[in-house]
């Protein structure tokens, strides 16, 4: 997905009609520029807004894995995927690692940071009765300038 600012976007096609518009040889080439301009414009209003959630709330929000699982890439195994030179431990897909909730058997959960291969969650420990039960995307890096107030503790 790759999202436009919508509105510097049409500035920009009205912008371009204008410095054409004295170029056209005809009033019938300025009538068709300005129409398809129009659609271009029409067809920008007519897609969705994406509303950005505040970085506190999206840095820590758990998704159960029930509800959805990471978004999964094509791996540099893929293109040898029904080849002979396909082996073990090749796998088509990889998420990006992703903070998750663990829990044991008996109620015992952790935190880890873990990735999926193939839709399924590579855990470092080979028991069943360990499974992943949440996950959210790891929080951005940290920044000198910036604490969770937003602005550098200087009592510390």
């Amino acid at each position: 997905m790759r999202l436009i600012d919508a509105d510097r976007f049409k500035k920009y096609i009205r912008d371009c009609l204008s410095a054409a518009l004295p170029e056209f040889k005809t009033k019938e080439y300025a009538n068709l520029a300005a129409e398809v301009a129009k659609s271009f414009l029409e067809d920008i209003d007519a897609q969705p807004t994406v509303v950005e959630e505040n970085s506190e709330q999206k840095d820590h929000c758990w998704i159960p894995v029930s509800e959805r699982m990471p978004e999964e890439y094509d791996s540099i195994f893929k293109k040898f995927k029904g080849t002979s030179s396909w082996a073990k431990g090749m796998f088509e897909k990889r998420s990006r690692k992703v903070l998750v909730t663990v829990m044991h058997g008996d109620g015992t959960m952790f935190t880890d940071v873990l990735h999926t291969e193939d839709g399924v969650w590579k855990l470092r420990h080979f028991d069943t009765r360990w499974k992943v039960v949440a996950w959210m995307p790891l929080p951005a890096p940290y920044k000198e300038e910036q604490t969770c107030r937003g602005k550098m503790d200087e009592s510390i």
